[in-house]
């Protein structure tokens, strides 16, 4: 057998429009260039993250909704011991998550480019 592939060169916004497809199932937007009667669909929250660089893993978005989870209930007890006319007597925890989120989001962030920032 000879294994027979296409040999071709991408922009890097085009490997991601194409891999998306590939892996996602997305639909490629229309390019701004071509000329159509329709608007071009709205782009999903996936595929914006995408044009800007950065597609977080599930497990890492995990990690960031127990984070917001644990922080925002800390938040609920403090105000619902405020509202109920009582002191907070104890400093709330911060969430187990606190430093891996913390790592991650810098991590994310570091990979802007130096125009997006």
């Amino acid at each position: 057998m000879s294994p027979r592939f296409q040999v071709r060169s991408l922009t890097v916004e085009q490997a991601c429009i194409e891999f998306r497809a590939l892996i996602l199932g997305e639909k490629p937007a229309v390019p701004a260039h071509a000329a159509t009667a329709a608007p071009a669909p709205t782009p999903s929250p996936l595929s914006r993250a995408s044009q800007d660089g950065v597609l977080p893993s599930w497990k890492e978005l995990e990690l960031l909704r127990h984070f917001q989870e644990d922080a925002l209930h800390a938040i609920q007890r403090v105000r619902h011991t405020v509202r109920a006319g009582q002191p907070v007597v104890s400093e709330p925890r911060y969430p187990e998550q606190t430093a891996s989120a913390e790592r991650l989001l810098q991590w994310l962030l570091a990979l802007r480019p130096a125009k997006a920032q």
